[in-house]
């Protein structure tokens, strides 16, 4: 079995991340990038499974979380030993998993 790693991430962007729910899954993706992902960090929870989107540069793109039936941001980037500023994390969207990557969006949608 492969050992995980014990790695710390730091998010170096300032928009806010869009957390992607589907509650029927229990599984949560915390979306800070639409890059392409070129590597993916076990993060070896112990009661859930949790890993880290890498780019080609290392850089954070998301974090997924399955088996969560509750969660908050603090507690799925702590778990994925992730920092982001907290500026940005305060600003965190929920949206439905339902919504493609191409779909998203940092910016809220206006009202009509």
């Amino acid at each position: 079995m492969k050992t995980p790693e014990t790695h710390r991430f730091l998010v170096k962007s300032s928009r806010p991340p869009v957390v992607e729910i589907d509650s029927v899954a229990q599984a949560v993706y915390v979306r800070f990038t639409n890059a392409k992902v070129a590597r993916t960090v076990d993060c070896g929870a112990t009661a859930m499974h949790v890993a880290v989107d890498l780019d080609s540069h290392g850089h954070v793109i998301g974090v997924e979380g399955i088996g969560m039936n509750q969660f908050n941001i603090e507690f799925i980037l702590k778990r994925a030993r992730v920092e982001a500023p907290a500026a940005a994390v305060a600003r965190t969207r929920y949206v439905p998993a339902m919504m493609s990557a191409r779909d998203y969006s940092h910016e809220p949608v206006a009202a009509n």
